[in-house]
């Protein structure tokens, strides 16, 4: 449906037509104003649930939860494009394999059914990771001329 204005919205029965007759084939259909889910407030990053590898984030839903109503979630941090998307329409997530001493910054933004790409994002907020041990992957110890070498990946 293209150019619908304001006095469009409303309840509607269709029917259908031709030589023969017309018959009634569905009726209590409602066109409704789409409207985008705002922003999502008061984000919280909790420093005691940071570690060096993990954060927690929690905030308010929006004043404003769209129509139709926010369906879910994603989270966006940077560095390295993380995106995490929540489930359902909770306002919490614990954020994992974050790197140690690491500052990210993100946002959160509030996704509909017609809105895919998201309504308002939240005010900007940043945190860093706390130091860790290096995370590592593989140990090879060699002996070289009587001297200990190591080498991690």
């Amino acid at each position: 449906i293209t150019n619908v204005q304001a006095e469009d919205f409303g309840e509607y029965s269709f029917f259908a037509s031709n030589q023969i007759g017309s018959d009634l084939i569905a009726e209590g259909y409602k066109l409704i104003e789409a409207v985008k889910p705002g922003a999502p407030m008061s984000i919280n990053i909790n420093e005691d649930e940071i570690s060096d590898v993990k954060a927690t984030v929690s905030w308010e839903a929006p004043n404003i939860l769209g129509t139709p109503s926010l369906s879910h979630y994603i989270l966006s941090l940077e560095p390295y494009g993380i995106k995490v998307k929540t489930s359902d329409n909770s306002t919490y997530l614990e954020v994992t394999g974050l790197y140690p001493a690491t500052t990210y910054k993100g946002t959160i933004t509030a996704i509909s059914s017609f809105f895919p790409d998201g309504g308002n994002q939240s005010t900007p907020f940043e945190f860093t990771t706390k130091i860790g041990a290096p995370k590592i992957d593989d140990v090879t110890v060699q002996s070289e001329d009587g001297k200990l070498k190591i080498e991690t990946t």
